[in-house]
């Protein structure tokens, strides 16, 4: 058995590879997801059922090691596609430049030292029987799928691709399928209500399920049905069915309140885990170190650290000390973090990257320095998450951790120069603001780091946000979705009914075929998505190169 282990591959070309142009497909589909819905998604068991599939293409059968470090590399891509599309989106909103340089050495660095981190502390997290690593277990259903990935499965995946793909071109480029169906014209005045037919919604809906869509839905029907026809009347925005972007950013302060609540409101149910975050065991340090040499990544998170806190004082001019402090404070929070991920599959990344935006300018004084602090915090925490998960599922199904350290190393060099393609492919698409790529979340980070110089408006509306912020705790407290209603409040009415259909099918099937034959269409969904993202983000490459 284990002379088959040894000749089995492993940290292979092929794996490599396929994990960087699957971390890329990962990466378009999380850039697009990002700008019009404002919602990520966990990738690595997409990126294994892709490999699985992409992978014994080119020299025969495959393994379960594999395609480990294939995903590892896939995740580290597009794990750094969420900094770009929230915190940077948000600097260039404000005054920042596009620049092709300093935001991929950020995020570089950045990525790298969250990487390290993890490196370092990567045993006392993988032998702690209290932590569960819920995401980890979906990639090892996943991985189960390996050597038994054919027939039905796999007809759904890849049918459902075509479907997507032949769908969106249909509605795209040959334009005989509409999109948007508006029924505002139906409704009294000041109310508004639409459909926006997209595989990439249906596919969205029924990955999200009923429970989560159903309220999202009721959260729009009460903005747009109820809440709209008020405010028009009361002057505070002209007709949404006219404008909708004033509606909406009349909401921005309500859709911030709620979704802090949201994300804080967990993290204080978690007090055990953050305060289990800075428990040190050596002796956990000295077994990580007989199977991953550890001095040279200390050199190397350090030498990160020197870049960020260079580049921040050089290119921006703020502080070295100050921002060597911020650092320090970046790491302490990604343990939190980590624990809190580890333990309970709850994402901290964007509180504490909120948090570290208010310190940052409360020091600073700096809007942009603020949101290209959050943007390298975020990619320090996204990446910082992300190796933990892949070497949990890696010591879980006997994959060598250095090797996966190596593969997170090769994905962030694609994932960062990607990361700001994608962003301006949408922008030069779309626009820097637009009605329909909104960056839902990149405007949370705008709001909260003008409201705190005193010039965002009605964009932090004080008194809003409060009402938000109180409304978040309640709901979150008694276990309704505080973020779901949040989100209800700034979407477009048209997007969330798209969005809601595929939540009705899930609902339907899961009626007629039960639980587990439902579920079986989850690779559908999934399908759906990928194929109307490659047609967008080709088109968006098209019309680019074609201007």
């Amino acid at each position: 058995m284990q002379n088959t282990q040894k000749k089995e591959r492993e940290f292979s070309l092929r794996a490599m590879i396929w994990g960087v142009v699957v971390g890329i497909i990962m990466m378009a589909l999380i850039s697009y997801m990002l700008a019009v819905i404002g919602l990520d998604m966990n990738v690595s068991p997409v990126s294994i059922v892709l490999g699985i599939l992409l992978v014994p293409l080119i020299g025969g059968k495959s393994n379960v090691r594999e395609i480990t470090q294939m995903q590892t590399t896939a995740s580290a891509v597009a794990s750094l596609m969420a900094g770009f599309s929230i915190s940077y989106i948000a600097a260039l909103w404000y005054s920042e430049d596009f620049n092709l340089f300093v935001p991929v050495a950020i995020a570089l660095l950045s990525a790298a030292a969250g990487i390290v981190l993890v490196t370092i502390v990567r045993t006392q997290f993988l032998t702690d029987p209290g932590l569960r690593f819920p995401q980890s277990i979906i990639c090892i259903t996943a991985l189960e799928n390996v050597d038994n990935f054919k027939g039905k499965p796999a007809k759904i995946l890849i049918g459902s691709v075509v479907v997507g793909v032949i769908f969106a071109f249909l509605q795209n480029i040959l334009h005989v399928i509409s999109v948007m169906f508006d029924f505002s014209k139906f409704l009294p005045e000041g109310m508004t209500m639409g459909f926006m037919l997209m595989p990439m919604l249906i596919g969205l809906g029924y990955v999200l399920g009923p429970k989560a869509c159903a309220f999202l839905f009721l959260g729009s029907l009460l903005s747009n049905i109820l809440l709209a026809p008020i405010g028009t009347s009361a002057g505070w925005y002209i007709s949404p069915a006219v404008d909708y972007s004033q509606m909406q950013n009349f909401n921005v302060p309500l859709f911030v309140g709620l979704s802090l609540s949201a994300m804080i409101v967990p993290l204080f149910k978690q007090w055990r885990s953050i305060k289990n975050a800075f428990k040190i065991d050596l002796q956990a340090s000295k077994e990580s170190s007989k199977e991953i040499s550890l001095k040279w990544y200390i050199v190397i998170g350090a030498l990160c650290m020197v870049g960020l806190m260079l580049i921040f004082w050089l290119y921006y001019g703020a502080n070295p000390f100050i921002i060597s402090a911020l650092l320090i404070v970046a790491i302490f929070f990604a343990l939190i973090a980590l624990r809190v991920a580890s333990e309970t599959g709850l994402g901290a990344l964007l509180p504490l990257a909120l948090t570290l935006t208010a310190i940052t300018y409360l020091l600073t004084q700096d809007v942009v320095v603020s949101l290209m602090m959050s943007f390298a915090a975020n990619c320090f925490f996204s990446l910082a998450g992300n190796t933990m998960m892949d070497l949990k599922t890696g010591y879980d199904v006997g994959a060598n951790p250095q090797k996966q350290v190596w593969a997170q190393f090769i994905g962030i060099v694609p994932g960062a120069i990607c990361g700001l393609v994608f962003l301006y492919l949408l922008i030069n698409s779309f626009g820097l603001h637009s009605d329909y790529a909104t960056y839902p979340f990149g405007k949370m980070f705008y709001a909260v780091a003008t409201g705190l110089s005193g010039e965002a408006g009605d964009a932090f509306h004080v008194g809003r946000l409060l009402i938000g912020v109180g409304s978040g705790a309640v709901l979150s407290l008694v276990g309704l979705p505080a973020a779901i209603f949040g989100i209800s409040l700034y979407l477009a009415p048209a997007t969330i009914a798209g969005i809601a259909l595929g939540g009705l099918i899930r609902w339907i099937l899961t009626k007629r075929l039960g639980q587990e034959r439902a579920k079986v269409y989850d690779n559908a969904s999934v399908g759906l998505i990928l194929g109307d993202t490659l047609v967008t983000i080709g088109l968006t490459v098209f019309t680019f190169f074609s201007a």
